[in-house]
């Protein structure tokens, strides 16, 4: 077997990435995420062994896009906090996450929390105090230039895009969390029971 054969075959078992005019490397390991772990982010990246952490990159009161005022009810005069941030695992950026959050009916944020500076919003990352229900949509989309950047991503590729949108224990709509993944870090898997 030649050289450039046994490369072929560790490319295509995973084992290397090829990049052409580069060389060979050892792919970054992807982290298999069944669905219904997807909203444990934190508890997962640490049984893996890696430090979690959420970057605040904004916090401002916005009109929401029409399928978010839809989902929560809200006219097109009504403010969301729109909540964006950028969860890592041992500083590598894994997940950029837009949520748009009806705070009114939150049980844990009051209005001084959202006036901030710097990256003080720490509440939001395992917040699931007012949560009872989550709709999961997941599909794939390709990523926007500046998200690539957030991401250290390459532009133009592929990202899982998440849409959670979650209701309050009265079922009353409470927030609308598009999430992008990266494909390069992640596999989610699919498990469908009969009952």
């Amino acid at each position: 077997m030649t050289v450039r054969r046994a490369f072929e075959k560790l490319a295509d078992s995973g084992f290397i990435v090829s990049k052409s005019g580069k060389g060979a490397f050892a792919p970054t390991p992807t982290l298999d995420q069944s669905v219904g772990r997807l909203m444990g982010f934190f508890s997962d990246i640490r049984e893996r062994g890696l430090v979690p952490e959420s970057r605040l990159l904004s916090v401002q009161k916005v009109r929401p896009p029409k399928e978010v005022s839809d989902f929560l009810f809200m006219g097109e005069r009504k403010y969301v906090l729109r909540i964006e941030r950028l969860l890592t695992a041992s500083g590598m950026p894994y997940v950029h996450e837009v949520k748009y959050l009806n705070y009114r009916r939150c049980l844990q944020l009051e209005e001084r929390d959202y006036k901030i500076e710097g990256n003080d919003f720490k509440y939001m990352d395992e917040c699931v105090r007012c949560w009872t229900t989550v709709d999961l949509c997941i599909g794939i989309e390709i990523i926007a230039p500046e998200t690539a950047s957030k991401l250290c991503f390459e532009k133009c590729s592929a990202v899982f895009l998440v849409k959670n949108r979650v209701k309050t224990f009265k079922n009353a709509p409470l927030s609308f969390i598009f999430s992008r993944y990266r494909s390069d870090l992640y596999n989610f898997k699919l498990s469908l029971s009969n009952y």
